[in-house]
């Protein structure tokens, strides 16, 4: 009797379920062991079949499409929530971030643009970068990529997050 009630309470934990999904997806940028995103999509989903108006869950599983290389999935998605919550920069960065891999560099500068005018900083300064070098202009790349770097130290980044800055320029 008790399993059956431990059982139907875990089945309405949606917010355990959001907390493992975010969980494995930090287990997995750090350790590049890409199963974790599937568990993570896994408790992610969960989560959404609970409770399926979960902005933040919504974006997360639009989030490790994007990790996972499913960039119309993560496009659609992210879109979706532009849609309903038009111009917070993490949905644009997975919107602009989706575009850029699908081959849109303009549908994804425009992207970037709007982050820019809503939260300037270093993550939209180091995609900027990249769309620089992909137009053919290596030395704004590199000036952009290392003023993202000096921008992401000066707001406190450093370990694994600094680095990836580091490895721009």
């Amino acid at each position: 009797r008790m399993t059956q009630f431990k059982e139907k309470a875990e089945g309405k934990d949606f917010v355990s379920a959001a907390y493992l999904a975010s969980l494995y997806e930090a287990r997995a940028r750090l350790s590049g062991d890409i199963t974790d995103y599937t568990r993570a999509n896994d408790a992610a989903e969960r989560s959404l079949r609970i409770e399926p108006k979960q902005v933040d869950v919504l974006a997360l599983h639009a989030r490790l499409a994007l990790a996972i290389h499913d960039f119309s999935r993560a496009l659609s998605e992210a879109a979706a929530l532009d849609r309903t919550m038009p111009d917070q920069p993490a949905i644009l960065a997975i919107m602009g971030d989706a575009e850029l891999e699908l081959g849109d560099v303009d549908g994804a500068s425009k992207l970037y643009d709007r982050i820019q005018s809503h939260a300037p900083g270093p993550g939209s300064t180091a995609r900027l970068a990249r769309l620089s070098f992909l137009r053919g202009d290596p030395a704004a790349a590199i000036k952009q990529a290392a003023a993202a770097e000096a921008a992401a130290a000066a707001g406190g980044a450093d370990g694994p997050s600094l680095s990836w800055y580091a490895y721009l320029t």
